[in-house]
């Protein structure tokens, strides 16, 4: 049976992104000599996203992007879809090409 078409094999999109939730300076209105303070607090939020266009999608926070989230997320998708073969379409993210991730799947 095609693939295309066989209920049992799951197609997807594979993306990550990483936002830093903190400002690093902030200016206030002050009377007189201007105040800049600098935020040195580094705060970013990080998230791996499948989306399925058959079978289950996954939205998974890690604390970072490094190969061993991408392996942990990679287990996250498995587990989400059961023993169906899956189909990820990847980008060209560093975090896909290391020896951790392409000996995972």
């Amino acid at each position: 049976m095609d693939s295309l078409t066989d209920p049992n094999v799951v197609w997807g999109f594979q993306d990550e992104s990483a936002q830093r939730i903190s400002t690093r300076t902030t200016r206030l209105w002050s009377i007189g000599k201007p105040v800049r303070r600098i935020n040195s607090d580094r705060v970013n939020a990080n998230i791996f996203g499948f989306y399925a266009v058959r079978g289950s999608s996954v939205a998974y926070f890690p604390e970072h992007s490094k190969a061993p989230d991408m392996c942990s997320f990679l287990d996250a998708v498995r587990e989400a879809n059961g023993d169906r073969k899956i189909v990820m379409i990847l980008d060209n993210g560093p975090v896909h090409h290391t020896k951790n991730v392409r000996c995972a799947c």
